[in-house]
């Protein structure tokens, strides 16, 4: 059986900040294992404090992000939802799964 692994506040709330690029790099290296392997777990109140975090320190890359799609459409003529799209993909990595978890073999 795997050892199940906690994850902290800090990790999670670096691996979704792109601003310091040695801090979430290194917490998206720690974090991706235990989520892909699913022996990764978080309490409660770590959810909580990611929530508090994600919509006060991390809410101006928010912002940048969604001034950048309003000058992006209007730029180039494209619809809201396709500037958000192309603006996203612009600053985080695209995934080969089409949006939907992989699921691991049996063993």
């Amino acid at each position: 059986m795997t050892a199940l692994v906690c994850a902290g506040t800090s990790v999670l709330v670096h691996a979704h900040d792109p601003r310091d690029a040695t801090q979430h790099a290194a917490s998206r290296a720690w974090r991706e294992p235990p989520w892909r392997d699913r022996s990764g777990r978080t309490r409660t109140q770590v959810l909580d404090e990611l929530y508090l975090a994600a919509t006060r320190m991390l809410r101006p890359t928010v912002d940048s992000l969604l001034t950048e799609a309003h000058a992006l459409g209007s730029r180039h003529g494209l619809g809201w939802w396709d500037s958000l799209i192309v603006v996203a993909s612009m600053t985080r990595p695209l995934h080969r799964s089409g949006g939907r978890p992989r699921r691991r073999p049996a063993a």
